[in-house]
């Protein structure tokens, strides 16, 4: 059975962002879905029901590594209760 991808697709918007844990940062593109109250990354940040963050176009580091090269990824995964401090970056 195969799956309509038109079905599967969310709308959302891309903000760039900087997002500090205490283990890594990471930067790229989250995406927020747009209106009202989770439309901006401060309210989907204090949902309760929202865990993750996606995040694209995502380049990361570790940091308690000596280098400061980034490590790409298509899209990454960050898990609100790790965030420590979120930057929105100009678009």
């Amino acid at each position: 059975m195969k799956t309509d991808e038109r079905a599967m697709k969310v709308k959302t918007d891309m903000t760039p962002v900087r997002i500090f844990t205490d283990a890594i940062v990471v930067e790229g593109n989250a995406h927020i879905k747009p209106g009202s109250y989770a439309g901006r990354v401060s309210d989907v940040l204090n949902r309760t029901h929202t865990n993750f963050l996606p995040i694209t176009e995502a380049r990361y580091r570790l940091t308690d590594s000596e280098s400061t090269d980034y490590t790409l990824s298509s899209c990454l995964l960050v898990n609100i209760a790790d965030v420590v401090l979120l930057d929105v970056l100009d678009s």
